[in-house]
């Protein structure tokens, strides 16, 4: 499931990019257009996966790295 949400980000990259080069307004538009689906759908993918999203803080790793801090 991660995986096919990453390459969602990346086909939304990559659309935001051709509309950068886009020759005409219109291919421009067609292109943000196509690169908000791809996010959009980027999105679903991971709500769908039941996975939250950790602040850096929360990270295990950061955690033992950095001690954990206690509420003041």
């Amino acid at each position: 499931m991660i995986r096919k949400e990453f390459e969602c980000r990346r086909n939304g990259i990559l659309s935001l990019e051709l509309a950068h080069r886009a020759a005409n307004s219109a291919d421009e538009a067609r292109m943000l257009k196509l690169a908000q689906d791809w996010l959009d759908l980027a999105n679903l993918i991971h709500r769908q996966s039941g996975q939250r999203v950790r602040k850096v803080g929360e990270h295990p790793l950061v955690r033992t790295k950095l001690g954990v801090q206690r509420a003041a």
